[in-house]
């Protein structure tokens, strides 16, 4: 069960610094369909 505890303090600053990059990348790529 360890490497499940490892893997959660893991993801969570990862998702945490992934999440507004997608939403910027979402963002630059509607405003290049317009």
């Amino acid at each position: 069960m360890n490497a499940k505890k490892i893997l959660k303090t893991i993801a969570i600053p990862v998702l945490i610094s992934l999440v507004p990059m997608l939403i910027k990348h979402k963002k630059e790529t509607t405003a290049a369909k317009r």
